[in-house]
């Protein structure tokens, strides 16, 4: 995908086998990307590689159970359903094309380096909320996320899908990063 200034971030689907608390079918959605200016956290230099972990749940869906960020900062986070929350956080496809919003929340930890192991909220937890809504317009699917407006660093992302679920646009917001218009990239191939 290419952005307004022609950087290039690039997507590739690897298969995975163990990552995290969670089994089942796992990908890791690795984006990489040619500059710091690029998605993903554009602006923030040290955040060159993603190794975006997804699960497939029975429903059909896709939903992120923790990632790993490579380059000069080595981090690892696991993401967690909070006790009693009504819906799963972090679902980035959903199962069907049917409209929803699904606010939630979500606890994750966070350790130094690269670890597929479980490792589970400390103690008390790190809270974030979330929030998905999914809308189809019979030709792409909107993928809505609003994340962690709880803490006045509210991020938010769409993620267009074409009717076989490829990913064509992905528009950026942040409280942190104010863009007007919103960084946005598009596929080119």
């Amino acid at each position: 995908m290419t952005n307004p200034s022609g950087g290039l971030t690039h997507y590739e689907v690897l298969p995975i086998y163990h990552f995290g608390c969670e089994t089942g079918e796992l990908v890791n959605l690795r984006i990489t990307k040619t500059s710091t200016s690029d998605y993903w956290n554009p602006g923030w230099p040290v955040m060159v590689y993603l190794n975006f972990i997804m699960i497939h749940d029975p429903d059909g869906s896709w939903r992120s159970i923790g990632w790993i960020v490579d380059g000069a900062v080595n981090a690892t986070v696991n993401v967690f359903t909070p006790p009693g929350a009504r819906y799963k956080p972090y679902i980035m496809l959903p199962g069907n094309m049917n409209p929803i919003r699904m606010d939630t929340g979500y606890l994750y930890s966070s350790v130094p380096g690269s670890s597929y192991d479980c490792t589970p909220p400390n103690t008390g937890g790190y809270i974030a909320s979330w929030t998905s809504e999914f809308t189809w317009d019979g030709t792409t699917l909107h993928s809505h996320q609003i994340e962690d407006a709880i803490h006045n660093d509210t991020s938010e992302e769409i993620w267009d899908f074409n009717e076989t679920g490829m990913l064509q646009v992905v528009q950026t917001y942040s409280s942190q990063v104010p863009r007007n218009p919103p960084y946005v990239m598009e596929r080119i191939f």
